[in-house]
């Protein structure tokens, strides 16, 4: 075992990290210089974490994102609605983000974003591996309703959502109990309102693409309405 090879590896992870939440931060900027659409991005946090490659390609999405939210560039023109989403993007169909852009609805932060970054201690390496698989995002969101409903309100509230997209997701059922209990939490704690989606990350035949435009049009409408926007 090469230990000062796995502590070299966990520190450009935990580089990753960092930079991955500076990224997110910057989410919280009013207009948004990063979407949901964009979460694409995400993959280097999933395959490719305690590499070089990782530190630098998400060392240039901070650069930009950073320049966009200095230079006050939105991902739309007039930001109106800001927007959460919670449970799995829809890997299929990561254009449902950008369906909301048309009524000027920008989805800023997502439960998911945060499933790959934790922190890690550096200086005892084997330490944090065994930390970071017990304490990852989505292993706490099943175990624990009331921690993910805190994390959902401690989001909407640093991102100043306007409203909720509850993902029913079929094929991950852990990560969906307890979402009345947010939407509960949500109205009543924050009134920010939200509305389910039935859906499934991975299997399109378990989506509706009509449910989902006819909801999603109703929701922003409501939102706008809200707002004194209107259309």
């Amino acid at each position: 075992m090469d230990y000062d090879r796995l502590k070299h590896v966990v520190e450009l992870s935990d580089r990753a990290c960092a930079l991955w939440d500076e990224i997110m931060t910057y989410r919280e900027c009013i207009p948004t210089p990063f979407s949901a659409a964009e979460m694409g991005v995400m993959f280097v946090m999933v395959t490719r974490q305690g590499t070089q490659e990782a530190v630098d390609f998400l060392t240039l999405v901070r650069d930009e994102v950073k320049e966009r939210a200095r230079t006050g560039i939105g991902v739309v023109e007039k930001e109106k609605v800001r927007l959460f989403w919670d449970n799995i993007p829809l890997w299929y169909n990561m254009g449902l983000f950008n369906y909301f852009e048309k009524m000027g609805g920008v989805v800023v932060a997502e439960t998911y974003s945060a499933a790959w970054s934790l922190r890690l201690d550096t200086e005892h390496p084997l330490e944090a591996l065994a930390m970071k698989s017990l304490m990852s995002y989505p292993m706490v969101s099943c175990v624990s309703v009331n921690k993910r409903k805190e994390m959902v309100l401690k989001a909407c509230r640093d991102y100043s959502i306007d409203g909720a997209i509850l993902h029913r997701n079929k094929s991950c059922v852990p990560i969906t109990l307890g979402q009345m209990d947010i939407k509960r939490a949500l109205e009543e704690e924050l009134g920010v309102p939200s509305v389910i989606i039935d859906a499934d990350h991975m299997d399109d035949q378990n989506f509706s693409v009509a449910q989902f435009e006819t909801r999603a049009d109703a929701f922003m409408e409501m939102l706008l309405e809200k707002k004194g926007l209107g259309l």
